[in-house]
């Protein structure tokens, strides 16, 4: 599974179809906007943050498939170290 931003519609098809995946980018973009002052941007990244413990909480509860969940690391290292390369 090689993840880019065209992945993130396929992972949330039993979803409202890009609707988290735009809210979670808006989060982002209100967070980082150099026009927003820092109250703003200080509550855009706690909810990111709370978006991230659930995700995490979820995801440990969810079954070990240790040989796929290996390789997914791998390919998300390869990834970040080409970020890095370029």
């Amino acid at each position: 599974m090689d993840y880019n931003s065209d992945d993130d519609n396929y992972v949330l098809t039993d979803l409202n179809r890009g609707e988290a995946v735009k809210e979670i980018r808006n989060l982002y973009l209100y967070g980082t906007s150099p026009q927003a002052d820092g109250f703003t941007q200080c509550t855009c990244k706690q909810k990111m943050y709370l978006l991230k413990c659930l995700i995490e909480d979820l995801y440990n509860q969810m079954p070990d498939f240790p040989h796929q969940e290996k390789e997914w690391e791998q390919e998300r290292l390869i990834q970040l170290l080409k970020r890095t390369d370029q």
